[in-house]
């Protein structure tokens, strides 16, 4: 007996389809947890990642912030390091990042995987703020190809409402996008090709900063040395009335100076 069907003599047989299989996921302090869906989510998946030992960071301290969408083929056929799998969630969970901090006595770092803020933390004049971005490429179409659970071929095609092409009739189609290998499936295709289609159809505001001193942290109160700011926050640049996602920052110790990467520059 599998399932509801009991097949008790051999000229009887059936087939299942649509079989949905999830591992055994752990938490963050290595019990596994009893989940309640055939599908995952981006913090399950990060959450087991730090409770097996996959990353070497510090479980007791971890945050990893809950995540809504539901992932429903994510799988991979071959060896791949936890920092790729943390890299391809950002398909799914574009507005999270992951950030692995200073470590503590034992060596073990302390680990986030968290939303990226909506309120800005360091505010900078804009003086050594170079913009970049601004332009848009529309398009109203985009064909995603994928793998079904049979290997077998399968693309999606996805339209946007871009007013600048519907008002003539235009079609325009984007760069066509193929899904990893086992990360195949209709409902990731749409996702995905949504996103892209959105990130096409609005202007990229990127730039580039140089913090040559101190600047304001709204977080503490406190003006920031150089060597204080943290990537992972927003950055409002008051000339241009710009909030910027802080994606990098290097430090230059023989000047005392930080290079700041501003959203996505291209």
């Amino acid at each position: 007996a599998v399932g509801n069907v009991v097949i008790s003599d051999d000229t009887t047989f059936a087939r299942w389809t649509n079989v949905a299989l999830l591992p055994a996921l752990k938490g963050v302090d290595g019990s596994y947890v009893l989940r309640s869906s055939t599908n995952t989510r981006a913090d399950w998946v990060v959450s087991h990642l730090i409770g097996a030992g996959f990353l070497s960071v510090d479980g007791a301290t971890a945050v990893v912030e809950a995540t809504a969408t539901s992932i429903d083929q994510l799988a991979y056929l071959e060896a791949v390091k936890p920092f790729q799998i943390l890299d391809d969630l950002s398909l799914y969970e574009p507005d999270m990042l992951w950030e692995v901090l200073e470590s503590n006595s034992v060596g073990k770092h302390r680990f986030a995987y968290r939303k990226w803020p909506t309120t800005p933390r360091y505010e900078i004049s804009g003086r050594n703020f170079t913009e970049s971005g601004g332009e848009t490429d529309l398009c109203n179409r985009i064909v995603v190809s994928w793998k079904d659970a049979t290997g077998a071929e399968q693309t999606t095609t996805r339209t946007a409402v871009v007013p600048d092409l519907d008002r003539t009739g235009r079609i325009k189609d984007a760069d066509p996008i193929t899904l990893p290998e086992g990360h195949g499936s209709e409902a990731n295709a749409i996702r995905i090709g949504d996103e892209v289609l959105a990130a096409l159809n609005t202007p990229s505001r990127a730039g580039s900063a140089v913090a040559r001193e101190p600047i304001l942290d709204r977080l503490t109160g406190l003006m920031a040395m150089p060597w204080e700011i943290q990537p992972g926050y927003l950055v409002r640049v008051r000339a241009r009335g710009l909030d910027l996602r802080l994606t990098e920052m290097s430090y230059d110790d023989a000047d005392c100076t930080a290079s700041l990467t501003l959203g996505s520059p291209t």
